[in-house]
């Protein structure tokens, strides 16, 4: 794969508005989907009753992440968040688009700019939406850590804001 440079801004510019109404956009949708299709309280604990089958692993062979630039991540969690929106809005009952839209995003792999607190928030956000979908996806496969990292979450809309242009 051919290796694409990085576009630089001027250095004390502030991201554009705009960058964080798609952030802060694209966020909120996926925060929806994992609230709508998350778990629900009247469900048992995975580990009550009878044993149920264990689900699919997104990430089997688990290795570092491949790096990703900028636009090709940017790009492929844009094209995330409207398989989502389409999901979650009924215009999809199957999950196969949607998990299509993040086996490309996970295979496209992570910027090395994005910082271990960042890819800890989108190691949350990727995982809520396989687990939706009834499968997991280890930390390691996005290089995330796997214990809470504090501020993980707004690390990541942050890097999404300076990263991800609207």
């Amino acid at each position: 794969m051919a290796k694409r440079t990085q576009r630089q801004g001027t250095a004390g510019t502030p991201p554009a508005p705009r960058s964080y109404v798609l952030g802060g956009v694209l966020l909120v949708a996926v925060l929806l989907v994992l609230f709508v299709l998350g778990p629900s309280a009247e469900e048992e604990p995975s580990g009550a009753g009878t044993t149920p089958a264990a689900p699919e692993d997104a990430a089997a062979d688990v290795g570092p992440p491949a790096e990703a630039t900028d636009e090709d991540f940017c790009a492929g969690f844009v094209a995330l968040a409207n398989s989502q929106a389409a999901f979650v809005g009924g215009g999809e009952a199957a999950p196969e688009p949607l998990q299509e839209a993040a086996d490309d995003l996970l295979a496209v792999g992570v910027p090395p700019a994005m910082d271990l607190p960042a890819r800890t928030g989108y190691h949350a956000v990727l995982a809520g939406i396989y687990e939706s979908i009834g499968m997991d996806l280890a930390p390691e496969a996005v290089g995330a850590a796997s214990t809470a990292v504090e501020g993980a979450d707004s690390a990541f809309t942050a890097y999404l804001d300076q990263r991800c242009p609207a």
